[in-house]
């Protein structure tokens, strides 16, 4: 409906990978998961999910299932590695 080709997202550990076109000449630009509406997504979940896309060069798409006759609710995640370190952003000393 959004103009995406979609093809199975296991070895990225997504549900599925969406591209903007026929993925014989085109990269995955994203990493889909899906949550049902009563499923609980982690912070760790997303962190760790998001951070495999990000080191695949995709973006991360959490597409969360609607309430009956709504459209689904997609959110795309970006990992920070600035908010992994210190308060600051800066990396912790290595000892």
């Amino acid at each position: 409906e959004r103009g995406f080709w979609v093809t199975d997202g296991l070895k990225f550990g997504g549900d599925f990978l969406a591209y903007e076109g026929d993925p014989r000449d085109h990269h995955a630009q994203y990493v889909v998961t899906t949550v049902e509406r009563d499923q609980p997504l982690s912070a760790r979940d997303v962190v760790c999910r998001s951070r495999v896309a990000e080191a695949a060069r995709k973006k991360l798409l959490v597409a969360l299932s609607p309430p009956p006759d709504a459209p689904p609710v997609l959110v795309r995640v970006s990992y920070c590695g600035a908010l992994s370190g210190t308060r600051d952003g800066a990396r912790p000393a290595r000892h």
